[in-house]
């Protein structure tokens, strides 16, 4: 029994110290590489804002709001795809209150209420 606990007991207090080291090795080495791409980045920035700066006599163009651009194309939005729009596809107000989507002819056929889908 002596024999089993003695490796049991020193895997027990050496393992975590070993994968420790790995993980702080890695977090190490993230942070350095992290450091040197904002290195990168920001040389990069500067180098674009001087070049617009040179052509703009000055004055830097102004960046475009992605909140603006993403609120304008969902107003316009007809269709998630960018596929051309099926104008035979109705709205179709069924009997209890249902809507579906579907031919005219076969919202007819349902007793239902065509109304166009489209916008």
């Amino acid at each position: 029994m002596r024999s089993l606990l003695a490796p049991f007991l020193a895997v027990l207090l050496c393992g975590p110290v070993v994968t420790g080291c790995t993980i702080w090795d890695e977090l190490n080495a993230s942070a350095e590489l992290m450091d040197s791409m904002e290195k990168d980045s920001s040389k990069k920035k500067k180098a674009d804002e001087e070049a617009a700066a040179q052509a703009g006599n000055g004055q830097t163009a102004p960046r475009a709001d992605p909140l603006l651009a993403s609120k304008k194309w969902w107003k316009d939005a007809q269709t998630l795809s960018s596929k051309p729009i099926d104008q035979s596809i109705v709205s179709c107000r069924l009997q209890g209150g249902r809507t579906q989507f579907m031919s005219r002819p076969q919202c007819m056929a349902s007793n239902g209420k065509p109304s166009s889908a489209a916008r």
